[in-house]
């Protein structure tokens, strides 16, 4: 996979499209100072009588439009959007934590899915409440937990405790 070229949301604001965000991680606590990347689609949306171009994880509090301060954005490539069990849709499922060093399932072998949801219906991702890591049967989840103690959790085997002597 190519490195992805940020660009500062508010320097630019992409045109309307599938994108990849991230912001800034002392906005968000919750991933363990981790920088989380998600997609998101740039909408022509209406705002107080006139029309905007804006990600479909904004706020409208009846003045005007607001994004979190310090999002950056990148292009997102068609093949990115396929490697997607839904392609067109891009909801919570459609997020990676780069430089995420997981074990596969003990299970089946697979990679696991980081899974994460809100405070409430439609939150966007800084503001979790809840944190899983699952495949197949194997599934572990922090509520308002530390994101690296659930890795930690996952990472470790019955082989890998050691029992003090």
């Amino acid at each position: 996979m190519s490195e992805l070229t940020w660009t500062k949301y508010e320097d630019v604001k992409p045109p309307e499209g599938r994108y990849w965000f991230r912001v800034d991680p002392s906005y968000y606590n919750r991933w363990g100072g981790r920088q989380v990347e998600f997609a998101s689609l740039m909408r022509e949306r209406g705002a107080g009588g006139q029309r905007v171009i804006s990600p479909d994880f904004d706020h409208w509090d009846g003045y005007r439009v607001h994004v979190p301060r310090g999002i950056e954005w990148a292009p997102i490539t068609d093949q990115e959007i396929l490697d997607y069990k839904h392609p067109h849709s891009l909801d919570k499922e459609f997020f990676k934590v780069p430089d995420l060093d997981l074990k596969p399932c003990p299970f089946c072998g697979r990679a696991p899915k980081v899974d994460w949801h809100g405070r409430y219906i439609t939150a966007p991702i800084w503001h979790v409440e809840m944190f899983s890591i699952r495949c197949c049967i194997a599934k572990i989840e922090f509520w308002r937990g530390d994101f690296d103690k659930l890795v930690e959790r996952w990472n470790t085997r019955s082989g890998d405790c050691s029992e003090a002597a």
